[in-house]
């Protein structure tokens, strides 16, 4: 027995039909079967409408001098803050490694060859952290802003 009403029984009957494979191609014989078409496609013009554009970047100078806080100079700045912390780490470490040397003794020589690295890794991870969570601080509130307008 069927729960639907006879008008809609008949229908679900004749749409199986239809859906059904020729007698022919029920025997095994598969070289007539054809795939169903593939669903209609948008029409031109139609689809997902584009979202809101992001406001030009004003660069570093122009986020630097911006007054009134709407652009963030830290996603600009923060690649060259980190190579100059290389550098600078790299510098220390000859540095500490010559006055070292200067000395003349083995120990001092031999604790900046075995710490300097470990301690020079050390803080540069420090400082990509720090400049990893600031970056991520502000692409968050950029977010919140774009979120906020649209």
């Amino acid at each position: 027995m069927s729960i639907l009403p006879k008008a809609a029984r008949g229908r679900h009957t004749a749409d199986q039909q239809a859906h059904r494979a020729p007698a022919s191609t029920q025997g095994g014989n598969m070289s007539e079967y054809t795939p169903p078409p593939p669903p209609p496609s948008d029409p031109a013009g139609w689809g997902q409408q584009p979202g809101p554009t992001s406001p030009p970047a004003k660069g570093f100078f122009g986020a630097l001098f911006d007054f009134s806080f709407n652009s963030f100079v830290t996603p600009s700045i923060v690649k060259v803050v980190y190579v100059l912390a290389t550098i600078a780490l790299a510098v220390g470490f000859v540095g500490f490694l010559i006055a070292a040397i200067a000395t003349g003794e083995s120990t001092a020589i031999l604790f900046t060859l075995v710490l300097g690295p470990i301690l020079a890794i050390l803080y540069l991870a420090l400082i990509r952290m720090t400049l990893e969570f600031y970056y991520a601080l502000v692409r968050m509130s950029e977010d919140i802003h774009r979120g906020r307008q649209a």
